[in-house]
């Protein structure tokens, strides 16, 4: 991560780490998970999730990377997303932009890729988005193959 965070950014970083762990161990007992993250304007959402994903992706001092991870980013609008994407990738210096797709008419993959963060607006998902899988072993664990 390019910039450093404010402390109350630092605090909501490591509540988020609770939030994913906790969300880990439902997942093993095969309960279903989503972990939803909100702040006012201004609070440094993008920034707090940048670093979040940075370290869900590749780990750090006190957690284990996964690079297997896959994010979904939704928010109000197109813009948003592209707004959204644009901040990540110059603020980020372990997530290739290659790596920031956007769920649009132009996506045209069955399945999600691993390690990859994509975007889309809250209208595709009230049923105008196409149908997109995400393939899971037995065990839970994303099956990237």
């Amino acid at each position: 991560m390019k910039d450093k965070l404010f402390p109350f950014q630092e605090q909501a970083l490591a509540d988020l780490h609770s939030t994913v762990d906790a969300a880990h161990m439902l997942l093993s007992s095969r309960k279903t998970q989503i972990i939803s993250f909100s702040a006012p304007t201004g609070a440094g959402k993008t920034i707090m999730m940048t670093q979040l994903f940075e370290e869900l992706l590749f780990g750090d001092a006190d957690h284990i990377g996964d690079p297997d991870s896959i994010f979904i980013w939704i928010s109000d609008s197109p813009e948003l997303n592209e707004q959204t994407r644009m901040k990540i990738e110059t603020k980020s210096d372990r997530i290739p932009a290659r790596n920031l797709i956007t769920l649009d008419a132009n996506f045209t993959a069955d399945i999600l890729e691993c390690g990859h963060l994509f975007s889309e607006h809250a209208e595709a998902w009230l049923g105008q988005a196409p149908c997109l899988y995400i393939r899971q072993t037995p065990d839970l664990h994303l099956d990237c193959d």
